[in-house]
């Protein structure tokens, strides 16, 4: 009995251990990479994830086949050349010791909306907002939120994803980045993505890289996204730094301040 119960341990013990194995090989993707996702167009576009320390990892997009390994710390990056935007949903492989295909892929425009309550001011909240959401079926622009996180240091990853913009998927996300793609789309005639990373009633310190040190919103909002390419960024801070006259007076520092990092 005692040398039964010693062999099933042992099988768990091993066992346990080859699933760990498998699941450490297991070629990873940054989740801001995905399903519908919209990649920049006109610049270098940078792919980056997680696999086994030294393991081979292979990027097929757009007639583009690039090759990397994974650092010791079992981080790799590739840099896919110049895309030009493309309306038409492609597939991005990507493989090492398993495979994963992101199908839907278009590319076009990037942008990257944050401040505090006035960006993160939901479309079903305004003016119109049932007309509006009825209206937003927008195959070519597609939609990012990133959930309100802080960190101690800057985060590697997110818990989100890319969606088509629906009525069923829109009614949430930030009215203002909303008008601003659809005004895009329509005037530039290209896909657009949309990433919402804004928390209502936060000042601008903590989105601010300054004396080397990052804010807890930065770390948790922006540093996981900041290495994807995008166009620019639109910024609607609100009131939360003109509560006191001092505050108003940092602002001014503060502002550029966090321009600078971001762009750094």
């Amino acid at each position: 009995m005692k040398s039964n119960l010693r062999l099933v341990c042992l099988l768990t013990i091993i066992l346990s251990g080859s699933l760990v194995s498998v699941s450490q090989a297991e070629v990873k993707l940054a989740s801001v990479f995905g399903d519908s996702m919209v990649l920049q167009r006109e610049m270098p576009v940078s792919v980056w994830g997680w696999a086994n320390p030294g393991e081979a990892v292979t990027v097929k997009f757009a007639d583009q086949v690039k090759n990397t390994k994974a650092d010791r710390d079992g981080s790799w990056r590739i840099s896919l050349d110049v895309l030009k935007a493309n309306s038409k949903g492609q597939t991005l492989t990507v493989s090492g010791s398993n495979t994963l295909e992101l199908k839907d892929v278009l590319v076009g425009e990037v942008w990257i909306c944050s401040g505090q309550s006035n960006m993160e001011w939901a479309l079903s909240n305004t003016q119109g907002s049932a007309e509006a959401i009825a209206d937003a079926d927008h195959p070519m622009i597609r939609l990012f939120h990133v959930p309100k996180v802080q960190n101690k240091g800057p985060a590697t990853d997110v818990k989100a994803d890319w969606k088509v913009c629906t009525p069923e998927n829109v009614p949430r996300f930030s009215a203002v980045l909303y008008y601003f793609g659809l005004k895009l789309q329509q005037e530039l005639n290209v896909p657009i993505g949309l990433i919402n990373s804004s928390w209502g009633g936060s000042p601008i310190e903590p989105w601010t890289i300054a004396n080397g040190t990052s804010g807890g919103m930065y770390n948790g909002m922006i540093a996981p996204i900041v290495q994807y390419p995008a166009q620019g960024v639109i910024w609607y801070q609100g009131e939360r730094n003109a509560l006191t006259t001092r505050e108003a007076i940092a602002y001014r520092k503060f502002f550029p301040l966090m321009i600078g990092s971001w762009r750094d």
